[in-house]
């Protein structure tokens, strides 16, 4: 699972997914990326969960949940399996992570440090950029990626301030997507406030890359 935001329980509970979760890599601990772990957690324990949950993240992740966890009076009766942390460097190099899937990482642009997932599995290929101002170092991770879900924060006739709190627009994305040479884009954390701006700009720009385009809802699937 890619970041567990709030409601992510609930989600699982109605995909019928939530028992097959075993990895979590969060890109960074920003609350709407990080604070439905403990929902999780919790859901765990009560359902005595005894296999080994592996979280990764940025070099704060262990002592951030574990803080957390202590702040909520997590009792130690919900314990009930292991915690496997795998800390993520602070480097400028992709890195590789090993497990079950060919999963590669590197930092995007954004505060505090955050990472974008590639996952790799059967000849397909995923790109999560997660929260990022444009940067070159996710076209080399998207490279020919199948479907490349990233951010579109803000309309295009915001731009500046977009990338001045590091976030991207909807031309940033297409942009990444055309130059990385992916088959389809996934645009997420559109800002409420401007939804329908950024579906329009979406609409703009779209000439621009020959793939599909789509804007994330809840529950949606998608087969690669």
């Amino acid at each position: 699972m890619l970041d567990c935001g709030e409601g992510t329980t609930q989600k699982l509970i109605q995909l019928k997914k939530i028992e097959g979760i075993k990895r979590i890599y969060f890109s960074h601990l920003h609350c709407d990326h990080f604070t439905g772990l403990f929902s999780l957690l919790w859901y765990y324990g009560i359902n005595i969960r005894e296999q080994t949950l592996t979280i990764l993240g940025p070099s704060e992740i262990e002592h951030a949940t574990e803080q957390i966890l202590k702040l909520l009076h997590t009792p130690d009766t919900l314990r009930t399996f292991p915690i496997e942390y795998i800390k993520l460097d602070d480097t400028e190099e992709i890195q590789q992570i090993k497990g079950v899937y060919d999963v590669k990482c590197v930092k995007t642009q954004h505060d505090p440090i955050t990472f974008g997932y590639r996952i790799e599995e059967g000849g397909k290929t995923l790109c999560y950029t997660s929260d990022t101002a444009p940067t070159k170092r996710l076209e080399e991770l998207a490279e020919n990626s199948h479907l490349l879900i990233t951010e579109s924060t803000l309309p295009q006739s915001m731009h500046k301030l977009a990338h001045q709190i590091n976030h991207s627009t909807p031309k940033d994305a297409i942009s990444l997507a055309t130059k990385a040479k992916c088959d389809r884009l996934v645009l997420f954390h559109l800002s409420p406030t401007y939804f329908e701006e950024i579906k329009n700009s979406v609409k703009e720009y779209r000439q621009n890359f020959a793939g599909e385009i789509l804007i994330a809802r809840d529950l949606m699937t998608l087969e690669i």
